[in-house]
């Protein structure tokens, strides 16, 4: 019985609750055309963005995710960069566990 009435209340309570997305937006599908796993996010701002990812790539975006531009960092082609910490429109931080 004990079951059933906490299966019943879940139920109940997900039935009256509202809808908890009224405010966000809409998500699109990012395609980079750049073959990269991303690893790290660093928000500056609602415009400027920072990823970092796998194979020595980074991107930046500073009109709020329309567009990117996608870098190799040279002599770390095959280093992963695991996180970013971005500081402004021109200035960030790439993090790397390994070489």
């Amino acid at each position: 019985m004990k079951g059933f009435t906490w299966l019943l209340l879940m139920l109940l309570t997900g039935i009256t609750l509202p809808a908890q997305n009224k405010n966000i937006p809409d998500l699109q599908l990012l395609t980079s055309g750049t073959p990269t796993s991303i690893r790290g996010l660093s928000v500056v701002s609602d415009e400027v963005v920072w990823v970092s990812g796998s194979n020595g790539t980074i991107g930046r975006s500073t009109d709020g995710g329309k567009n990117w531009k996608w870098m190799k960092v040279r002599g770390f082609e095959k280093t992963d960069f695991r996180d970013i910490e971005a500081f402004e429109a021109a200035t960030a931080v790439i993090i790397s566990s390994s070489d």
